[in-house]
């Protein structure tokens, strides 16, 4: 049976946004001590973080965006709005998880079986993605069991007529 992936770095701690803020390295080195601990240890794979490139961080934020959030590396303490504050490594960090995200991405592709590639698409309004893969129709019968396994949710198998190269 597959594990879930878990994409965790020791460097994800250097974020700071200040005193009370939900993102606390506090808060995520509590999370890390259950990830560790040998009851949970063994339910999931470590997926290493990488950072970012320019080009896929441009794949959801503006090259103005990108630049001003990029300035505030260094600095210890900046406010870009009513909910996000950054210290002094915050820039590197997002790199760091965006990539690392990015890595989890190409984990699940190799895991699916496909004709070519998997198509990923953004759920609008909320923080899910599709999915859609073209397979085997031989391959359906213990696939489906393993991605539930793995935590996927409605599932929907459609025959294909004909596939046109």
């Amino acid at each position: 049976m597959r594990k879930t992936g878990i994409v965790k770095d020791k460097r994800y701690l250097k974020h700071k946004a200040g005193f009370s803020h939900p993102e606390s390295p506090e808060r995520l080195a509590s999370v890390y001590e259950i990830l560790e601990s040998p009851s949970c240890a063994r339910h999931y794979v470590r997926i290493e973080p990488r950072a970012a490139l320019p080009e896929e961080i441009a794949y959801v934020h503006t090259p103005h965006y990108i630049d001003f959030v990029s300035s505030t590396s260094g600095k210890s303490h900046v406010i870009l709005d009513s909910d996000t504050i950054t210290s002094a490594d915050t820039y590197k960090i997002a790199l760091l998880a965006a990539g690392g995200l990015l890595n989890a991405i190409d984990a699940v592709i190799a895991a699916l079986p496909a004709l070519k590639k998997p198509t990923i698409s953004r759920l609008a309004g909320i923080d899910y993605y599709s999915v859609q893969t073209v397979v085997d129709k031989a391959t359906v019968n213990t696939l489906i069991p393993g991605l539930k396994a793995a935590g996927a949710e409605d599932i929907l198998e459609i025959p294909i007529s004909k596939i046109v190269r």
